[in-house]
């Protein structure tokens, strides 16, 4: 699969106003997470992660098919662990 072939419907990034691609097979986790996008934890001023019980009801919310769930979560833990780094270092 090539560079071609992933979603070019453009999300458009809020903070910087850069488009990004997203491959078809992510697409779901990529919704996901954007959904659960007010369900972070902090902790002393630092961000440590979704809230997983969250994330589930936003998942029975959106009537995600429970055969889909742990699939669908272990690809958003993915987008968090890369999402952490970058919501901590901003000023």
């Amino acid at each position: 699969m090539g560079a071609d072939d992933a979603s070019e419907g453009g999300e458009e990034d809020e903070d910087s106003g850069a488009e990004f691609l997203v491959w078809p097979e992510n697409w779901a986790a990529v919704l996901l997470f954007c959904r659960c996008d007010t369900q972070w934890m902090w902790e002393s001023g630092a961000c440590t992660g979704l809230d997983y019980n969250r994330v589930e009801a936003v998942m029975r919310i959106d009537c995600i098919a429970r055969s889909q769930r742990s699939d669908l979560l272990t690809d958003v833990r993915v987008l968090e662990r890369t999402a952490l780094p970058l919501i901590n270092s901003r000023d």
